[in-house]
Parts: structure tokens; sequence; C-alpha cells
């Protein structure tokens, strides 16, 4: 890669660090009818801690896919909506949604935790390797 022209797998690689994560793609879901303040993305979200949904919104607004507006008469009042570039990236949230919907079994196997299976050696089942033994730790008496 040069100084001035970035590779096309850097570009790639940078939009995935930015919106590869479900509180990103969340707040851009949720900005796609209307503006929001806050607390309202923080409800609409959920589960998410202020600090985390904050440090997303900024990190959006710095790459120019969300813009904040504080309001004129209280400051405190600060409003997020999409910018043109954020309305660009609706299409792939709704492909993500397809292909929940389309493939609903195989995203609840990957969401839920697993069990282990048996392993396969040779096209057979194999049992699992003994558990190693705990150690604990011997205090000598007083």
């Amino acid at each position: 890669m040069n100084g001035r022209h970035p590779t096309e797998d850097h570009c790639q690689a940078e939009a995935l660090k930015l919106l590869g994560d479900y509180v990103t793609l969340r707040i851009i879901d949720f900005l796609r009818a209307t503006e929001k303040r806050f607390t309202e993305l923080q409800r609409s979200i959920g589960d998410v801690n202020s600090v985390t949904l904050s440090n997303r919104l900024k990190r959006l607004e710095a790459a120019g896919v969300i813009e904040r507006k504080e309001a004129t008469i209280d400051r405190q009042s600060v409003a997020y909506r999409l910018t043109d570039l954020g309305a660009g990236l609706l299409p792939i949230l709704r492909e993500i949604q397809n292909f929940t919907r389309g493939n609903a079994g195989l995203v609840s196997a990957i969401a839920s935790p697993r069990k282990s299976k048996p392993r396969k050696v040779g096209g057979e089942a194999a049992e699992a390797p003994p558990a190693r033994a705990r150690r604990t730790r011997m205090t000598p008496p007083r």
C-alpha cells in the first residue's frame, strides 16, 4: 500500500472495523426512519452500556455515517440522524435481515452455545480426551 491511495482490501478492512459490531449496526438500523435522541437509541437497542453507545456514536459521527444535531434552545438535547453515507448502508442491513429470515436455523445454531460433540477420527467418532485432574493447593496446618 502506498501512502496516498489505500488499497481496496485496506478500505474494506477499515469499513468492517467500523461497522462490524452489533451496537453499531443497531444504531444505523434504528436511525433509518427518523432522528433519535441518545436515550431513545439506548431504549431501542436495549442491553447496551451508555459508554459503549456514546463511543459508537462518536465513531459513526467521525466517519460521516451519522450527524449529531444540538437543539438551539436546549443545548442538552442532542439528536442523531443518518447522513446520505449512512443511508447508503441501509440496503446492506436489509440483506442481513433477509439472510437471517432465510437461514433462521443456522443463525440460531451460531448464536446459541453448543455442547461439545464427539470428535471424528478416520470417519469414526472418537472418545473425548480425559478431563485433566484439577490441582488443589494444599495449605500447611497452623
